[in-house]
């Protein structure tokens, strides 16, 4: 064999190898591609599940808060309404007004709240035991200990002065020009020209159709249950006195 022969030869194997080579490369290019994609993929499916385990568990912990914030507005809401009723039993009772001497203020059967833990004043609503022995009932404080009262031409004085009755300013008005309460001084009904240090005197605001002062005398301070705040039912006739 010649050289150029050989050498041609030679060459051509060296081609064909490097074609080899080539080829080779490629595949294993070709193969470390597709285990790139395979694992892209593969970190791909993990991340998508890790994300919606994330998301489930972020889920789960907002849910948890949820529960948790609304278990803590019940729990307050319950505390604060056993609060809130035992100290409306513990300051306050429940009265329920007899009869037919308070109207238009108060009408029959209402029932009212009675605040035991109040001082009693001048014009106040209040919840009694009646002096004649025949329950309880609301009348209004018309004299404190070491008033003198009169009535005179419709108009209350009490010490001389004249006083005028806001609550009664509807019931005169719808009266016209009749008169609401007759003339009279304290002296004339109770024998006494001034109230006694332990009672008051005591007026309905339905005052021609009232049992009140004016008939069983003073009311004792011991018969005075508290003062009436709120009307509580009817309900459609809620009030604070």
């Amino acid at each position: 064999m010649s050289r150029s022969h050989k050498k041609s030869h030679k060459r051509n194997n060296e081609s064909s190898s490097l074609g080899k080579k080539k080829e080779k490369s490629k595949k294993n290019h070709k193969k470390h591609s597709n285990h790139k994609n395979e694992h892209r993929k593969h970190q791909s499916k993990k991340s998508k599940k890790k994300n919606k385990l994330s998301k489930r568990k972020k889920e789960t912990i907002k849910k948890k808060l949820l529960v948790k914030k609304m278990y803590m507005i019940i729990s307050a809401f319950l505390i604060s309404f056993i609060l809130y009723i035992g100290v409306f039993f513990f300051m306050f009772s429940v009265g329920k007004m007899d009869g037919y001497s308070m109207i238009p203020t108060l009408n029959n059967k209402e029932v009212v709240a009675v605040n035991r833990r109040k001082n009693i004043a001048r014009f106040d609503l209040i919840y009694m035991n009646t002096p004649n022995g025949k329950g309880k009932s609301v009348r209004r404080v018309i004299g404190i200990p070491g008033d003198e009262i009169s009535f005179k031409d419709d108009e209350l004085f009490i010490n001389g002065n004249g006083k005028e009755e806001k609550y009664l300013i509807g019931k005169k008005r719808s009266l016209g020009s009749m008169i609401l309460t007759d003339d009279f001084t304290l002296d004339e009904v109770t024998g006494q020209t001034k109230v006694p240090n332990d009672a008051y005197f005591v007026l309905g605001d339905n005052r021609k159709s009232s049992t009140d002062s004016r008939y069983y005398g003073f009311v004792s301070k011991k018969d005075v249950i508290g003062r009436v705040d709120l009307r509580l039912f009817p309900l459609s006739k809620f009030k604070v006195f």
